[in-house]
């Protein structure tokens, strides 16, 4: 079981370049507030056709930085999304580790070669069944994250990488990032229910209503839904 280590921020980081610049260079999510951290996740996933709402990437702290990792969900929508095939596969036994190699296809006609290895030690039967899939799974997922150009790690390399910390999604956004970000998201909505002239308070009821910002990706889903009735809330102001 991985250890997780709560982040917790002094302060809302202001968006500026710096934060930016950091991301670029050094990969640290961290130098980001909650906004940009959410607006880099929907650009990930738009660049590579990836459903957000599926979360196909967690947080994970490593060397001090705070940055994604593929999960289940990313490399089987990578798959499919750019019809990854698997031409060849094999495992063999060095010492007491198998490695397995694998290798893919894209719908280009692209290939590419990666492995995935697991330390057997003496471990027989179900045990070394369960090893054996492992090797295989994490061959498969290294192999389909290189060649969608991927160089981020896969969940099923975690377990192997020292310091590793693997973080809850609302542990990486601090709870003073989440009371700013509702009150910037509930003076956006004013603004928008006074730009189409809607002046009931159901429509800000509504907002009120939505449950707290830990499950993100379900906050993103309630608002977008509530902007979706724009036009119900127009037609009860008359």
């Amino acid at each position: 079981m991985q250890e997780v280590e709560i982040i917790k921020e002094k302060e809302i980081k202001p968006v500026d370049s710096k934060g930016i610049e950091n991301l670029l260079i050094n990969g640290n999510l961290e130098s980001l507030n909650e906004k940009q951290r959410i607006e880099y996740y929907s650009k990930v996933c738009d660049s590579l056709g990836l459903n957000p709402l599926t979360k196909p990437f967690d947080y994970i702290k490593l060397s001090g930085k705070l940055t994604l990792y593929a999960n289940k969900n990313a490399t089987e929508q990578l798959r499919k999304i750019y019809k990854v095939s698997i031409l060849d596969m094999n495992t063999d036994q060095v010492g007491d580790v198998l490695v397995t190699k694998c290798k893919v296809q894209d719908g280009m006609g692209r290939t590419d070669v990666s492995t995935g290895a697991v330390t057997v030690g003496n471990l027989r039967g179900d045990a070394l069944a369960n090893a054996i899939m492992k090797s295989e799974t994490k061959a498969k997922r290294r192999a389909t994250l290189s060649i969608c150009g991927l160089g981020m790690l896969d969940e099923s390399e975690l377990e192997t990488i020292k310091d590793a910390y693997v973080v809850p999604e609302k542990d990486a956004i601090s709870d003073k990032q989440i009371t700013q970000k509702r009150r910037d998201d509930g003076n956006e909505f004013k603004k928008v229910l006074k730009d189409n002239g809607i002046k009931n308070g159901k429509a800000f009821q509504e907002f009120a209503n939505i449950k707290s910002m830990n499950d993100v990706k379900a906050y993103l889903d309630d608002m977008s839904a509530l902007l979706e009735k724009i036009d119900e809330f127009k037609k009860g102001d008359k």
